[in-house]
């Protein structure tokens, strides 16, 4: 049982579980996969693998007695932060959310395109022709 549950997966949740392990507060990282696992490296905090729809997630933290969730996983990964949330709620339990800074609105260049949707890119990638260095992420790769 830990009292903190790290949602994790990112360089960003193994730096916050760096800090847990140097303040010596009992964790469990949860990441959704096994590239999850060889990111978190030597954590000494518990470390479990698998995805959770927002019903598994709050008996999970009923069944090992979580009173607190950093939900600092990939800026975005939306459906995990809405099922963390509503996990929260259902459960009473403390979120927090570790929002990684950005500075994506100072970046220009006349071949960078941002777009809102995955369907905005796959519009503007299939106009510009078949090489395009798409920075989404593997999921919607």
């Amino acid at each position: 049982m830990s009292d903190v549950l790290v949602l994790g997966g990112t360089s960003d949740a193994t730096r916050l579980c760096q800090m847990l392990d140097e303040a010596r507060v009992a964790y469990t990282l949860s990441v959704a996969t096994a590239v999850g696992v060889q990111l978190a490296g030597a954590l000494t905090g518990r470390i479990r693998c698998g995805r959770l729809d927002a019903h598994e997630l709050a008996e999970w933290i009923r069944t090992e007695n979580v009173r607190w969730v950093i939900d600092a996983t990939h800026p975005y990964a939306a459906v995990v932060s809405e099922n963390a949330r509503q996990a929260c709620l259902a459960t009473g339990v403390l979120l927090s959310r570790y929002q990684r800074p950005t500075h994506l609105d100072q970046v220009s260049h006349p071949r960078l395109h941002k777009v809102a949707t995955i369907g905005q890119a796959c519009a503007i990638a299939c106009a510009l022709g078949p090489r395009i260095l798409l920075t989404t992420g593997s999921k919607d790769l």
